[in-house]
Formats: structure tokens, sequence, C-alpha cells
């Protein structure tokens, strides 16, 4: 089991299959970071609305904000290596190691 799970995902609609996402990976891992970019293209929600709607998910599933999971925004990276270091540095996960991430 990896110590920390990382979803990421534009997150432009919510839909059932988001859930099933999230009870896959959180099953695998002790905290699960669920990362939401904010980058130019067409939402139908904002980020707030979002971020909102992503931690009533988990919270009907049972899980606990800050204990099981934990939802973030982060700027809008297409490439992974850059993506990678901010999580790194915005997450204050150090060691690679410990974490899996879920794309």
């Amino acid at each position: 089991m990896y110590r920390y799970g990382i979803v990421g995902g534009k997150f432009r609609l919510l839909h059932y299959a988001h859930r099933e996402y999230f009870i896959q990976a959180i099953g695998e891992v002790e905290k699960l970071y669920i990362v939401i970019s904010n980058g130019d293209f067409k939402r139908y929600a904002t980020l707030a609305e979002t971020q909102q709607s992503i931690g009533k998910i988990m919270q009907n599933m049972g899980f606990k904000a800050g204990k099981d999971y934990e939802i973030c925004i982060a700027p809008y990276f297409s490439d992974n290596e850059v993506w990678e270091n901010w999580l790194i540095e915005n997450l204050a996960i150090k060691n690679i190691n410990e974490w899996i991430i879920f794309n």
C-alpha cells in the first residue's frame, strides 16, 4: 500500500465514474490528494463549486476531509515533470516512492 495517492484532472463535469475512481484510489492509499487543474478551458461549474461537490461525494462515501483525503487546486500543466515538481513542492510529499498517481 502506498502512503499517498494523487488523482488529478480538470474535473470539468463531475460524473459517476469519478466517484468510482475515488473509491478505487482511496482503497489503495492511506491519504488521497484530489488535484483539480485550473486552466483556460471550458468549465461547467466554478472551481469552488467543483471542489465543494467533490467534498460532498467523498463525505457521502464516509471519508473524512484532512484525514482520508484533501482537495487541492493547481495550475494546469501539460508537462508531467513540471506537474510532479508542483506536487512535491505543494503537497509536502518528499519521498516519491510513497505516492502513486491515478490518471
